[in-house]
């Protein structure tokens, strides 16, 4: 099964917040850091409330999480979320987009389930992308600093003998 997220399914606004609406549900989901890092912990929060002021007192819902669009059919389960809302820490193995998915089960409703779909972007700490271009640019670039670094080094020695000379005349 593929699923494709869109920016239609949520409002990522830089926040870290997306909310959704479907049927009578609103859920909002939230995350700590507001954008997650590769192995690092992100501590995801989720509020179901719903949209005609009814308290939701124990809801099923079945979560799942999927990366570029190919869902991992061993993370899909089943929770009880009570009183709307539900937590948990994951730690996103690599880069990229994942889709969390979320299928609640309306039992106060419609029977039918409903599906919302919200974006998480994960990128790599900045000081690892910096730390990497330094070891791809030192390691397929030696031909070029190389000799620029001879070059200054060669500069230095010259004015260092020169002024050398001066102070001697």
């Amino acid at each position: 099964m593929h699923v494709y997220g869109h920016s239609l399914f949520g409002n990522s606004n830089g926040s870290g917040i997306q909310i959704q609406k479907n049927g009578n549900f609103e859920v909002e989901l939230s995350t700590f850091p507001s954008k997650p890092l590769v192995n690092k912990n992100t501590d995801i929060f989720l509020r179901i409330s719903s949209t005609t002021g009814d308290e939701l007192i124990e809801l099923p819902v079945y979560l799942s999480l999927a990366k570029e669009g190919k869902i991992n059919n061993s993370s899909y389960n089943l929770t009880m979320v009570k009183g709307g809302h539900y937590n948990f820490n994951y730690v996103f193995p690599e880069q990229g987009q994942y889709l969390l998915i979320l299928d609640i089960k309306d039992i106060y409703y419609t029977s039918a389930t409903l599906n919302f779909i919200f974006e998480i972007n994960v990128d790599v700490p900045a000081i690892e992308q910096f730390y990497e271009l330094m070891r791809v640019f030192f390691t397929n670039y030696y031909y070029v600093y190389i000799p620029i670094i001879l070059l200054i080094i060669i500069v230095i020695i010259k004015y260092y003998k020169k002024n050398k000379i001066r102070k001697n005349s």
